[in-house]
């Protein structure tokens, strides 16, 4: 019971943390992204331009109705993540 391995776990934090780091990158960049894809698409949508208003409006209708797990999944999130970064076999004891 009182062998648990804790160099384990501190060897893991710093990958953890810079997992954390990643992650809230990657947010921040996707937030500014949505933010900039958002505001063209509802730029377009009170605009005057018939096509590209009509595409965008049934885009966002459909979207809006569609629950998120009816939505297909991205490429990036099903693609396995590239890393050549391997755990030392002494990290895995059992």
């Amino acid at each position: 019971m009182g062998d648990f391995d804790w160099g384990a776990v501190w060897y893991a934090v710093p990958y953890m943390l810079q997992g954390a780091l990643v992650t809230l990158e990657i947010s921040a960049c996707a937030m500014v992204v949505a933010s900039l894809v958002g505001l063209v698409m509802g730029l377009i949508s009170a605009s005057d331009f018939g096509p590209l208003k009509v595409v965008i409006r049934a885009y966002v209708y459909f979207v809006r109705g569609t629950p998120a797990l009816k939505l297909p999944p991205r490429p990036a999130a099903a693609a396995p993540a590239r890393s050549s970064r391997r755990w030392p076999a002494s990290a895995c004891r059992e």
